[in-house]
């Protein structure tokens, strides 16, 4: 025996809103799930947090009174040979030829002139900027000799050789040249300074005078 059913408005109603609900839960189901097992199966980045370089900030550039070219002729001083006079009499330094020199500390030579003749037109001395902030009383003694010369004319120019050095220390010494002509009356327009290829050492370095003079043609 066959029984018909018949669907009453109720039961339509019914049917039509458990439609909507699988309609709208299922894909949320899908996309929650897909997401959970995508996430699960990953680890966490973590991120490295940056490294920023910071350029080291650009040597000071030499005042513009030093040249890096040597004066003419040497200034006076042999430029041959890459010995300096560690004298004023010309006596070089006892230690100069001890082989035991090496194994010891080094020497840091006494402040003051060092060599050169200043009769001649030429002086060496010694300055260490963490010393001194001007000319020690004996090559001031010497300055004015240097002065004095007959090479000396009213044409010339002082060169003043200085091995290469920091902006500061660079500043003390040129400073301190510059103070001692100007007391003895030599205008800072007459001071022609010169870089060496040398570099000081243990702050303390050797500094050359001599005359330049303006070869005619």
């Amino acid at each position: 025996m066959l029984y018909q059913y018949e669907l009453t408005e109720r039961g339509k109603i019914v049917i039509a809103v458990v439609l909507v609900l699988l309609l709208l839960v299922l894909p949320s189901a899908y996309l929650f799930i897909k997401t959970v097992a995508t996430h699960s199966g990953e680890p966490i980045e973590t991120p490295e947090p940056g490294t920023s370089e910071t350029l080291p900030p650009g040597a000071n550039e030499p005042p513009p009174v030093i040249s890096e070219s040597p004066p003419p002729n040497g200034g006076g001083f042999s430029q041959t040979d890459d010995t300096r006079p560690n004298d004023v009499n010309g006596v070089n330094d006892p230690d100069e030829n001890n082989p035991q020199n090496g194994l010891d500390e080094p020497h840091l030579p006494d402040l003051g002139p060092s060599g050169g003749n200043p009769g001649e037109g030429t002086l060496s001395f010694f300055f260490s900027p963490d010393r001194q902030s001007g000319l020690d009383a004996e090559t001031s003694s010497m300055l004015d000799e240097f002065i004095s010369s007959p090479i000396n004319t009213p044409d010339s120019l002082i060169a003043v050789e200085l091995p290469q050095l920091s902006f500061e220390d660079e500043s003390v010494v040129i400073s301190a040249v510059i103070s001692a002509f100007a007391e003895r009356g030599v205008p800072e327009n007459r001071l022609s300074f010169f870089s060496l290829s040398s570099e000081a050492v243990e702050g303390v370095f050797e500094i050359y005078l001599s005359f330049i003079h303006h070869q005619s043609k």
